[in-house]
């Protein structure tokens, strides 16, 4: 991150070194002060001490790194408190005025001192999702969005399969989730959320049904409280529109429960066994 140069002195000679939590204050006999944050003063590639005169080079390498300090704090706290990938810390110090070259290399500095590894967002992302039952596509576009390899993607995915979720689990715990639901609503909602996570529709489909062979009990307490809710809705709606004729009555009950989920034969059987009923 530092260059030595040879280079003329111009009679800035340092009168004072003060330091605190963050940073190191540099007083100069000429009533010039540069502030530098703490890492950076400590990994000077040269020497400052009380009355030692600085050279040209040395005096504007402090400025240069001067107007940085703000950024490079910043930038310390940002990686000490949480795992960043690095092009979101781009962003955010971009965002606070800096240059790519220098935010390049105060990556770099923080990468070559150990104290920041791009490594560990993907490690953390990849171990998170998969535990949430996420697809390894999704999780592949997500992190290639975010500045991350295939290649190196791969290799953490690969190493990390003890955490991935077995898709038929994933969709127990959406059963579970949504049990309040009748069956059509249950079949929608599990799909629409493995899509969310990344699965196609045709994988979706054949692993909610796939569940659903495994445990006809579950499948039947579904089906029986989608059939109670069913006539309970058809039974309400004719009680609210006893004007309309059968045909017309018939018609409006199937476009209103075709939308919500319901097939057109269930609808005609509930709708046959209510009208047995009201007579």
């Amino acid at each position: 991150m530092f260059i030595k140069e040879p280079c003329n002195v111009i009679g800035n000679i340092v009168e004072e070194i003060s330091s605190s939590n963050e940073n190191v204050k540099i007083s100069f006999s000429n009533t010039k002060e540069i502030t530098l944050s703490n890492l950076l003063y400590a990994n000077l590639d040269f020497y400052i001490y009380k009355g030692k005169e600085l050279s040209q080079f040395e005096f504007e390498r402090l400025l240069e790194l001067e107007k940085d300090s703000k950024g490079f704090n910043y930038l310390f706290k940002l990686v000490t408190s949480k795992y960043y990938p690095k092009k979101v810390l781009f962003e955010k110090l971009i965002k606070k005025g800096l240059k790519e070259s220098s935010i390049e290399q105060m990556i770099d500095f923080l990468i070559e001192k150990g104290i920041y590894d791009p490594k560990n967002y993907l490690d953390n992302y990849v171990e998170t999702y998969l535990e949430k039952g996420y697809s390894t596509s999704l999780i592949e576009y997500k992190l290639i969005n975010l500045g991350y390899s295939k290649k190196e993607i791969k290799q953490v995915l690969d190493s990390k399969q003890e955490y991935k979720s077995n898709l038929i689990d994933v969709v127990s715990k959406l059963v579970e989730k949504y049990k309040n639901k009748d069956y059509a609503q249950l079949k929608n909602s599990v799909i629409s959320k493995l899509a969310e996570l990344g699965y196609s529709f045709e994988v979706s489909v054949t692993s909610f049904e796939k569940y659903m062979d495994e445990n006809d009990y579950v499948k039947n307490e579904f089906i029986k409280k989608e059939e109670d809710n069913l006539k309970q809705m058809i039974l309400t709606f004719i009680a609210v529109n006893k004007n309309l004729s059968s045909k017309e009555m018939f018609n409006k009950i199937c476009a209103r429960f075709i939308k919500k989920g319901y097939s057109y034969d269930k609808i005609k059987k509930t709708y046959k066994e209510v009208s047995e009923d009201v007579r």
